[in-house]
């Protein structure tokens, strides 16, 4: 699913790490409320969604939810959020041919519609949006 080549890009750009500390690009998180680790930074949060399956070609992209939250405490500002989802853009759509350590190759990836409206997540006290995008990839044979 390329997971870890998605995960590895976002985590291994510079521009964007001015933006979002390493290490708060999560995947899938589990539990109620923010991480404790998140709680002063910026964050995204990486969500695999279901497959768009194409019948003749028995394959189809599977699509990621990429959501940007900052912490109410820091600010409610969207400007971040914005500069933070065009980033991720740029780095997503310019995979093409990746392997990933987990063993899948992207084999592209591009956005899936435009972005969402501006969102206040209550659980994590946050302010957010979220961005789609589509994924192809298949093991590495």
């Amino acid at each position: 699913m390329s997971r870890a080549a998605i995960l590895d890009a976002l985590r291994d750009d510079t521009p964007l790490s001015a933006l979002v500390p390493e290490g708060n690009i999560i995947a899938n998180p589990q539990g109620d409320g923010r991480p404790g680790d998140l709680q002063k930074d910026n964050f995204i949060v990486l969500r695999w969604m279901e497959q768009d399956w194409d019948s003749r070609f028995r394959k189809g992209p599977r699509n990621l939810e990429v959501w940007a939250h900052t912490p109410k405490e820091i600010s409610d500002s969207y400007n971040e959020i914005d500069s933070i989802l065009l980033r991720v853009t740029k780095v997503i759509d310019a995979l093409e041919l990746i392997d990933g350590a987990d063993g899948w190759r992207i084999t592209m990836a591009y956005p899936g519609g435009g972005w969402s409206g501006d969102l206040v997540d209550p659980a994590y006290n946050t302010i957010m949006k979220n961005a789609l995008f589509k994924v192809l990839s298949n093991p590495i044979e």
